[in-house]
C-alpha cells in the first residue's frame, strides 16, 4: 500500500473527485497513480514518461505493486501520450512552470479536450499564470503546500476564452493565494518580502544603467506585496 508523505501530491489527490479517470504526465515513479489506485480514487489512470530510463523505472515501479490492469504506461512528450479527451483530469507536476507551458502550448486545442488539469510547478510559476491568463484559462483553486522546507503551489485550471491580466507580483506568488487564509500564507508573503528587499538593495549597487529599470520594477513588486500583507492584516 502507498502511503503518501509528499505534501505536494497529497494536495494534487485532493483535487481528483473520486472515482475520476487521470492522466498524470512525468509520472517518474508512479507515485501519484498508485495512490489514486490502491486508494480506490480512481479506476484508472495513465502514467507517462519520456525518456527511456525514466518510463523504465515508472514501469517497473507499476509492475512490482501489480497494478498494470488498472494504471496503463505511455512513453512520449508531454500530452502525445494521451488522446484528445481521454481522461477526467490532466496532472502536470514536479517540473518547472517554464516546461509545463512549453507542454500546453505545443497543442493547446488538444489540451482543451480536457476539463481539469491540476498544475504544479516546482520554479517559475509565474510563467505558467502569464500564459494561463493570455489564453483566457481560469486558475480555478491555488492550495499552497510547504515540504522540505519549499513552498510550492498546486495550481487548478481549466480551459476558457475570457483573457484576463494578472499583476506581477500575483504572477509570481499566485492570485488565489493572495487573497486566500491558508496558515502557510503569512510565512510564504514574507518569503516573498524578504527576496524583493535584498534583489532591490543589489541593483541599487549595480552599476549598470538597465540595473534600475529592473531595480524600479522589483520596487514596485515590493510595494504592490506590502500592501496585500498590510490589507491581510487588517
Amino acid at each position: 500500500m502507498i502511503l503518501m508523505q509528499s505534501s505536494r501530491l497529497k494536495a494534487i489527490c485532493s483535487y481528483i473527485k473520486p472515482g475520476s479517470t487521470v492522466a498524470d504526465i512525468g509520472s517518474d515513479h508512479a507515485l501519484l497513480p498508485l495512490y489514486l489506485i490502491e486508494n480506490e480514487l480512481s479506476p484508472w489512470v495513465i502514467a507517462s514518461e519520456f525518456g527511456n530510463g525514466p518510463f523504465i523505472k515508472m514501469q517497473r515501479a507499476i509492475n512490482a505493486a501489480g497494478c498494470r490492469e488498472r494504471i496503463f504506461v505511455r512513453q512520449g512528450s508531454g500530452l502525445e501520450s494521451i488522446c484528445p479527451g481521454e481522461a477526467d483530469y490532466v496532472v502536470i507536476a514536479g517540473m518547472g512552470g517554464d516546461i509545463i507551458t512549453d507542454i500546453l502550448a505545443s497543442d493547446w486545442n488538444k489540451a482543451e479536450t480536457f476539463s481539469h488539469f491540476l498544475l504544479q510547478p516546482m520554479s517559475r510559476g509565474c510563467v505558467l499564470r502569464r500564459a494561463l491568463a493570455a489564453r483566457g484559462w481560469p486558475i480555478v483553486d491555488e492550495t499552497l503546500v510547504m515540504e522540505k522546507g519549499q513552498f510550492y503551489v498546486i495550481i487548478e485550471s481549466r480551459p476558457g476564452r475570457e483573457v484576463y491580466r494578472l499583476s506581477d507580483v500575483e504572477e509570481e506568488l499566485g492570485p488565489l493565494v493572495l487573497k486566500g487564509s491558508s496558515p502557510l500564507k503569512k510565512p510564504y508573503l514574507n518569503y516573498y518580502l524578504d527576496k524583493y528587499k535584498i534583489v532591490c538593495d543589489n541593483l541599487a549597487r549595480s552599476p549598470r544603467a538597465a540595473a534600475q529599470g529592473t531595480r524600479k520594477n522589483m520596487i514596485s513588486r515590493l510595494r504592490e506585496l506590502e500592501a496585500i500583507m498590510n490589507e491581510s492584516q487588517g
